[in-house]
């Protein structure tokens, strides 16, 4: 594989010219609209243009202080129609591919730590504010392969990470379904089936196959104070087995 030693700001446009009107609603991103390490934006809110970072679909925001840079708090932007302009924190630093660079691989290249670990570096301010230096940043020095290598290397990649935000999707479905299947049942007793009557104790209707008891009467509650060393040898003895 053939690797082209470049500078950043050759492989990248750091912040890119775009047109936005004052006091006009846009979609806007927070800071705290991205995930730690997780690749699309899933949530936008709409807002009046009044200063902020600027992008367009296909960009990278890359959170420029601390500890959100650590965090890996790094995205893309996939959810804006063509020609479309959002907005987002001024902690954001809009990162576009040019004619030497994928735009997927773009957003791998800045979570991985060949230039987190750069961007780190960068940081400077006091404590707890520390802003990375976008200057000293621009001028780090990377190792970029050819631009078809780059789209293999990023057609993969997005595959996985499409595969988890479906999977996240299905997941988030499946819990909402089992949450109102429990309400329904056992909450506000929606059941065709039940013939309800109003418990005096729990002042509500609850079906007449049930009843109302306290938790001690259903459960054996013990205390027993537990030994760290005694357990740890416990552990021990089973994981030896």
């Amino acid at each position: 594989m053939k690797l082209e030693e470049i500078q950043l700001d050759k492989a990248v446009i750091f912040n890119p010219k775009i047109n936005i009107k004052k006091n006009i609603k846009y979609k806007r991103i927070t800071m705290e609209m991205l995930k730690e390490h997780y690749k699309f934006i899933n949530q936008f809110e709409y807002d009046y243009f009044n200063g902020g970072s600027k992008f367009e679909q296909n960009d990278t925001l890359l959170a420029k202080i601390t500890p959100c840079l650590e965090n890996g708090k790094t995205a893309y932007v996939d959810f804006l129609r063509e020609n479309e302009v959002a907005f987002g924190s001024t902690e954001f630093i809009t990162i576009r591919n040019n004619n030497k660079t994928d735009r997927d691989y773009i957003y791998y290249l800045f979570t991985s730590d060949l230039i987190r670990k750069k961007a780190i570096k960068c940081l400077e301010g006091t404590s707890g504010r520390k802003r990375i230096n976008e200057y000293a940043l621009k001028k780090q020095i990377i190792l970029l392969p050819e631009l078809d290598t780059q789209k293999k290397i990023s057609q993969f990649l997005s595959l996985l990470d499409k595969k988890i935000s479906i999977n996240n999707e299905l997941n988030r479905i499946t819990i909402k379904f089992l949450k109102n299947c429990f309400i329904k049942t056992f909450i506000t007793f929606q059941n065709e089936n039940s013939n309800l009557t109003y418990n005096d104790k729990l002042n509500l209707e609850i079906p007449n196959d049930w009843e109302a008891k306290t938790l001690d009467n259903i459960v054996e509650i013990k205390t027993e104070i537990i030994d760290p060393k005694e357990e740890e040898g416990r552990i021990f003895k089973l994981l030896s087995i």
